[in-house]
């Protein structure tokens, strides 16, 4: 069992989690917290191996709680958020992945998916990171209503698309907000 903790300032996106995640067998969610701080103390009381992870809430964001923890102490990490702009710094905090709400189905499996592989092979959050990027150049862009990692040696071109940039890569178009 991947024993779960589910962590987001909003009842109604906790319960999407929970619900989403009891269509598979081998999770069990041993808790809710509403606020970082109640995030913090449930980590280290339940010992999760897996945090849902909202990234803005009030006192203490997502980001905080991963400060008080530190990385090397967290528990794999998964951000569930509705903003798309904090997904480079989640991963440089060692995420896992970023989910972002709404979510569907599918996409919800796939992060299963990559939660289960993660597991799997043994990797600590340590290493989260570093070993799915395998140490080269990446970008985030968006595309197909998530935030999707891109290797610099995949992109093909990038154009002006307004306030945003438009990376081709290996067939697809995804957009990167110009800041």
């Amino acid at each position: 069992m991947i024993r779960t903790l589910i962590v987001d300032d909003e009842p109604l996106a906790r319960r999407a989690v929970r619900q989403s995640l009891a269509g598979f067998g081998d999770f069990d969610v041993l808790g809710e917290a509403g606020h970082g701080a109640e995030a913090v103390a449930a980590i280290g009381t339940l010992r999760p191996d897996l945090v849902f992870l909202d990234v803005q809430m009030p006192e203490m964001d997502g980001f905080g709680v991963i400060e008080a923890i530190g990385v090397d102490a967290m528990p794999l990490t998964v951000f569930v958020t509705a903003f798309d702009a904090y997904a480079v710094r989640a991963f440089e905090a060692e995420a896992l992945d970023y989910l972002l709400k709404p979510f569907d189905d599918q996409r919800f499996a796939r992060v299963i998916e990559r939660v289960r592989r993660h597991i799997d092979t043994g990797d600590g959050q340590r290493d989260g990171m570093r070993s799915l990027l395998g140490g080269q150049g990446r970008l985030v862009a968006r595309g197909n209503g998530a935030a999707q990692l891109v290797r610099l040696d995949e992109i093909d071109w990038i154009s002006a698309a307004g306030d945003y940039a438009e990376v081709h890569a290996g067939g697809r178009s995804l957009l990167i907000k110009n800041h």
